[in-house]
């Protein structure tokens, strides 16, 4: 049974009790059919004001894809930096350049929502590796460096670190070994991501944490696509949404069949949209393998004629 009577876990989703009447801080023209709202007119839903509030030195969070945890992140950087009293930087690494350049499109937006002043410094090199970041340098001098998913760019940088979609970085054990000493002078390590195969690092520091003693002592969060859906997303959802998209004519318990029936197959949207890890037992090749395998960003791969010939 969900918090507000959905359910989701069977063969069918189903609202157990969809008659509560809309908040007053509902628009009078909404023309969503979700029947679950947030208890007050509010940016943050509550899983989202969870993983905000908590300052934890070590976050970890095993969520649904597209919940607005990336967002929330942003927010919560923003917030913590233009604090009084802030006086390191924040490193994040998404798993590649298009992400990095969207964590800063949210941060500067958030800097508006603060009434604050920020410069965006674009892409810079941050290392004498010629490692480059995006930067926003807020008034305060704080800096927010966006980078994407090379490991090395890691190394010797200070204070809070932010890792988004770590399972899906190409070397996540590597990538943790880099980030974490540079706690040592403070901050916090925040990672969260969806799964990818039970072999995966990501899923190892999960089990630890809960199995094995947490002895990385990590503050645990999890969330799931019916998590996320009882506690107000789809009204978040739909309130952006045109009006003849066919997600405004769904409920709670609809849309998470629809996303369901979406999925390749059964195992997939376990894994992506209800934080099951799929069993890398049962595959020939590993996640972790095949992404070490692949290629990064502007590294060359094509051979020439000659080189192929000597």
């Amino acid at each position: 049974m969900g918090l507000h009577g959905f359910q989701g876990r069977g063969s069918g989703a189903r609202l157990t009790n969809p008659m509560k009447p809309r908040p007053s801080f509902v628009p009078k023209d909404f023309a969503g059919n979700c029947k679950i709202f947030p208890e007050r007119d509010v940016m943050l839903l509550p899983y989202q004001k969870r993983w905000v509030m908590d300052n934890s030195k070590m976050k970890l969070c095993v969520k649904s894809r597209q919940v607005g945890l990336s967002w929330c992140t942003a927010y919560s950087v923003i917030r913590r930096k233009l604090s009084k009293g802030a006086r390191l930087d924040a490193w994040i690494a998404s798993r590649d350049e298009i992400q990095a350049r969207l964590f800063l499109e949210d941060a500067k937006r958030f800097v508006e929502v603060f009434h604050a002043a920020a410069s965006d410094l674009g892409e810079n090199v941050i290392d004498d590796a010629g490692n480059t970041a995006f930067t926003l340098r807020l008034a305060n001098g704080r800096r927010i460096h966006s980078m994407s998913s090379n490991v090395d760019a890691q190394a010797g940088k200070s204070g809070d670190r932010i890792v988004d979609e770590f399972a899906l970085h190409p070397d996540p054990r590597r990538l943790y070994a880099i980030a974490y000493p540079g706690l040592l002078w403070g901050g916090q390590l925040e990672i969260f991501s969806t799964h990818r195969g039970t072999a995966n690092y990501f899923n190892q520091l999960i089990l630890e944490a809960r199995h094995k003693g947490n002895p990385k002592k990590f503050s645990l969060h999890r969330v799931t696509l019916q998590d996320a859906l009882e506690e107000g997303f789809l009204y978040k959802l739909q309130i952006k949404l045109p009006a003849d998209d066919e997600r405004m004519a769904m409920d709670e318990a609809q849309y998470f069949d629809y996303i369901r029936a979406g999925a390749s197959d059964e195992e997939t949207f376990l894994e992506e949209c209800m934080c099951t890890p799929s069993d890398d037992a049962s595959a020939f090749l590993s996640f972790e393998l095949i992404d070490a395998c692949k290629y990064q960003a502007g590294e060359k791969w094509e051979m020439s004629l000659s080189q192929l010939r000597e």
